[in-house]
């Protein structure tokens, strides 16, 4: 992915949304503003997977400009993971104007069911090992405090409740994910 990686350090600040999607399962769409050198390049799996015509999702305009698309992950638990880590797959890249979406996605088209707005503001990076770890500051309506997400393999990452104020890597290992390793 063409992610501006110089971009993507502590203090970077943007917008964030939680999609409510009940889908195949139901589950939560955690979507994070990040900056791309192409909106094209990085759109292109988003766009490949969707009938226009047919669905009433935001649909990409392209610029050769630099833009933001949404990061995205899926996270099957439909939750917050207050008291333990949570799995989160990486989804494709959505247009940014799905920061706003809600509805119903039909029948056919990929993804198809309701989506609602669970919780939606504005976040900030702590701590950066870009593509690896990010810690984020999220200042939303329900979801505040820091969180991480910490990749396991090519599209896997943890979703981590910071319990402390440091954001270190250590600090992660020891409050989160130590117990867990017992």
């Amino acid at each position: 992915m063409s992610y501006v990686k110089d971009q993507l350090v502590p203090g970077y600040k943007a917008k964030f949304v939680i999609h409510s999607h009940d889908a195949s399962r139901l589950h939560w769409d955690l979507r994070l503003e990040f900056p791309v050198d192409s909106l094209k390049d990085a759109l292109k799996s988003y766009d490949e997977k969707r009938v226009w015509k047919k669905t009433t999702e935001p649909q990409p305009k392209f610029h050769d400009k630099q833009q933001t698309v949404l990061r995205s992950w899926a996270i099957p638990k439909h939750m917050l993971p207050e008291k333990k880590p949570l799995l989160a797959t990486e989804t494709e890249d959505h247009d940014i104007n799905y920061i706003n979406f809600k509805g119903a996605i039909p029948e056919g088209q990929y993804g198809a069911g309701t989506v609602e707005i669970y919780d939606k503001g504005t976040f900030e990076l702590v701590d950066v090992d870009y593509d690896k770890k990010y810690v984020i500051k999220f200042n939303g309506k329900k979801v505040k405090g820091v969180y991480a997400l910490i990749k396991t393999s090519q599209k896997k990452f943890l979703w981590i409740k910071v319990k402390n104020k440091k954001s270190s890597s250590e600090q992660i290992i020891d409050d989160v994910l130590f117990p867990f390793c017992l």
